[in-house]
């Protein structure tokens, strides 16, 4: 008998661990296309780099 809930156990671990990858997998396939289909703010956005501090300029906004 023992044999048998062993073997119930295993089989149930298993069945969760595929559960819980073809979860996963399809969770980063939705994502993918979510992302795709929706326009969000960083669609838009533009990045800066190379900015002075802010002592240099003043900390004023038109100085840049």
């Amino acid at each position: 008998m023992i044999y048998i809930i062993l073997g119930v156990d295993v089989v149930t671990l298993l069945v969760a661990v595929f559960f819980f990858y073809l979860l996963e997998k399809r969770t980063i396939e939705y994502i993918e296309i979510f992302d795709k289909r929706n326009v969000e703010m960083r669609d838009f956005s533009i990045r800066l780099g190379n900015l002075p501090y802010d002592y240099e300029y003043g900390g004023k906004d038109l100085m840049l």
